[in-house]
């Protein structure tokens, strides 16, 4: 069966070309050990014009000594990045 995320993913997909019809949207699941690089490379080779991501809400002590993959992506990367926040 699918992950829970994926099922999350579609929903939003079909979401996004419901109300953005003339947009050319396509949503991706990318999961790994370094998510940082498998962004870069997929971005490179799709030629990305938008990273939307999901940030989860987390405690100050793991906030001040891990940043978030959204900001890693915003400080390192070329590509534009929508981040929603996660409930």
């Amino acid at each position: 069966g699918q992950s829970w995320d994926s099922i999350k993913m579609e929903a939003l997909s079909d979401y996004l070309k419901s109300v953005h019809s003339g947009l050319d949207v396509s949503c991706h699941l990318l999961e790994g050990e370094d998510i940082l690089k498998q962004l870069d490379i997929f971005a490179r080779n799709n030629n990305i014009n938008l990273l939307a991501l999901t940030k989860r809400k987390r405690g100050f002590f793991f906030r001040l000594f891990n940043p978030s993959l959204a900001q890693k992506i915003i400080i390192q990367g070329d590509t534009p990045v929508l981040v929603f926040r996660s409930r």
